[in-house]
């Protein structure tokens, strides 16, 4: 019974180890805007798309429209806003979206065209036709790929 509970917490330990150290290198690499370009269509239009899976259902599917350059965040939070869906975001880390709460062990990851960038997504300036991905995820399954 100690030993599982001994293990349970180092378990624990190390699953915020890793979204820590996730979080810190993807928030410090490069800000937004900077070295990157975007490319917007001929009518000057950024259109992206933003999606919010939980383990069950698309809890979000949503096409966005800029007449300039954007970040995944920035459009994370006006398609939410757009549909009224509560979001929480503290120090760049997404940790809520529509009632649904990252735990210890699952939780929304960030994806930009099925990839796993290396920044958050308040540091990734958007190019037109990107799509945007929250995942409700396990942790461990999500980074053994």
């Amino acid at each position: 019974m100690m030993i599982q509970k001994i293990k349970n917490n180092v378990m624990a330990a190390v699953a915020v180890l890793v979204l820590a150290a996730m979080f810190f290198a993807g928030c410090t690499i490069k800000p937004a805007g900077q070295g990157e370009e975007s490319s917007i269509d001929s009518s000057g239009t950024l259109q992206v798309t933003v999606k919010l899976v939980s383990t069950e259902t698309t809890i979000l599917d949503q096409q966005m429209s800029y007449d300039g350059e954007v970040t995944a965040g920035r459009a994370v939070k006006d398609a939410c806003q757009r549909r009224n869906m509560a979001y929480v975001v503290e120090d760049g880390l997404y940790s809520s979206f529509n009632g649904i709460a990252s735990t210890q062990t699952d939780g929304w990851l960030f994806y930009l065209n099925d990839q796993l960038p290396d920044r958050g997504a308040d540091d990734v300036t958007l190019s037109a036709g990107d799509v945007v991905e929250f995942r409700y995820v396990n942790y461990d399954e999500a980074f053994a790929q």
